[in-house]
């Protein structure tokens, strides 16, 4: 993968050659000074990423949907669960109630 500094470094050398054309080599060497200065700026300012960079990211964000989803379907899991408990709970008050009015009335 291409570093920022040798990306710059490449644009500079080929802004140079161009420039190589403009008459006195002062002005050729202020040129391109000021233009490697710009575009580090620019470069800095927008924060880029290497490809690698990049890559890792999107593995990241790939790992951390998996265990979203696995949690996800952990807690639809242990939601019904609960539901299933619940109902056999009110079944079991519900037997227990029954029972206690069968033998009050006995």
């Amino acid at each position: 993968m291409i570093d920022k500094a040798v990306f710059i470094g490449n644009i500079a050398e080929k802004l140079h050659e161009l420039a190589s054309h403009a008459p006195g080599q002062p002005i050729r060497e202020d040129l391109e000074k000021n233009i490697r200065a710009v575009l580090t700026t620019a470069f800095n300012k927008m924060e880029l990423l290497t490809r690698e960079e990049f890559a890792g990211q999107a593995a990241v964000l790939q790992r951390t949907r998996e265990m979203v989803e696995a949690l996800e379907k952990r807690v639809a899991e242990l939601e019904k669960q609960t539901e299933q408990n619940n109902s056999q709970h009110e079944t079991a008050v519900e037997s227990v109630e029954t029972e206690d009015t069968f033998n009050k009335d006995g």
